[in-house]
């Protein structure tokens, strides 16, 4: 059976997520919480900042292709929804697997629910390829530095403040302009709740538990690895 898209996203947030989290109970003896919940968020994070770059780089091909996805499927709940299955049901090759121009039809499908995203001129457009560009390497060195002690501690506290932080209020303002200009008109509630608030939701109070991860390496005077190594949330 090929691997269709949405299982290869499953396939590789599994992968990374459980080698993070292998790797920290190798060094450290423990599965922590709050490592674990980072480590899923700081992985899931790498792969959307590669599809935010497809985002800035590939936006005449997303726009073709939200013009054809209009063409294929009705305007309405059960169209749009369709169009989503039809993306993650996507078989995939080994060439289309680590193509840029084949994910970023992520945002042309994403385009049918926020038509912003075609349009070189938004804000959801600029703050999504900017965290592509600005936190890919952010994220990158939390994803391995709970773990191992590769940074002064303070510096990693700080990187992690500004780049959770960055992440949070990018997507506070998403939703605030989101709201402001009715873009909800025309979908259902289901809709809004499912592939805009609980997708763009993660980015919301996964950052949180960051800062707050950060700030106690900062006020507690402790290294990083020692947060995640005793401490889950409490």
């Amino acid at each position: 059976m090929n691997l269709v898209a949405g299982g290869a996203i499953g396939l590789y947030l599994s992968v990374i997520t459980g080698l993070s989290a292998f790797l920290h109970y190798r060094v450290h003896g423990i599965v922590n919480g709050l490592q674990l919940t980072l480590a899923f968020f700081c992985s899931l994070n790498i792969l959307i900042c590669l599809w935010e770059l497809a985002l800035g780089y590939r936006i005449e091909v997303i726009q073709r292709d939200f013009a054809k996805l209009r063409e294929r499927f009705e305007a309405t709940p059960s169209g749009r929804l369709a169009a989503v299955v039809d993306f993650f049901l996507t078989p995939l090759s080994s060439r289309t697997l680590f193509s840029p121009a084949f994910w970023s039809r992520i945002w042309s499908t994403y385009a049918l629910y926020d038509p912003s995203y075609i349009d070189k001129q938004s804000f959801g457009f600029w703050i999504d390829v900017g965290n592509g560009h600005s936190t890919i390497l952010p994220s990158l060195l939390w994803l391995f530095g709970m773990t191992y002690d590769f940074l002064p501690p303070k510096l990693f506290a700080i990187i992690g403040i500004l780049s959770f932080y960055q992440e949070f209020y990018g997507t506070v303002i998403y939703f605030s302009q989101f709201i402001f200009n009715k873009r909800y008109q025309g979908k259902n509630l289901i809709e809004v709740l499912l592939f805009v608030s609980l997708s763009n939701g993660i980015w919301i109070f996964i950052p949180l538990i960051g800062i707050w991860a950060s700030l106690r390496i900062l006020l507690d005077d402790t290294t990083h690895t020692d947060l995640f190594h005793h401490h889950s949330f409490s």
